[in-house]
């Protein structure tokens, strides 16, 4: 025989307040009240379609002319542009990520088809960077 001790119910009463300005990310900061304390979330605004967002493209790993950015950061240099010929191993992309440096680099030769990023910008683990057209393929 088992007894669970009783467990105390709480009720949460939540208001919404306001909604921020949209980000150039997509994202919204919403503010709201929990139980008198006030809160704020950055929250993904699927619904928005104002034009003025940016999603990125994620590289597709099973196409091996896509190369994605390998943590999240942000775009430091982008060395290469598109119609520029590389070797195996050369510099594409500089990221940085809480003050470490990441090259992103050519796997193999090949001809930059396109470049998806720009210096400044704010990627996450994933993000399409380039893509290339390899010789061999």
């Amino acid at each position: 025989v088992f007894v669970l001790p009783a467990v105390e119910v709480r009720t949460m009463l939540a208001k919404f307040r306001a909604k921020g300005t949209l980000q150039p990310d997509g994202t919204r900061e919403v503010f709201f009240e929990v139980n008198g304390v006030q809160r704020s979330l950055m929250i993904p605004d699927k619904q928005s379609d104002d034009g003025t967002t940016t999603k990125k493209i994620k590289a597709q790993t099973t196409n091996p002319s896509h190369l994605g950015a390998p943590m999240p950061g942000a775009v430091v240099d982008v060395i290469v542009s598109s119609g520029d010929r590389v070797k195996a191993n050369q510099p594409c992309v500089i990221l940085n990520a809480m003050k470490m440096e990441t090259v992103v680099k050519a796997p193999k030769d090949g001809v930059i088809k396109l470049v998806h990023v720009s210096v400044g910008d704010t990627i996450e683990a994933g993000d399409l960077l380039i893509e290339v057209n390899f010789e061999d393929e």
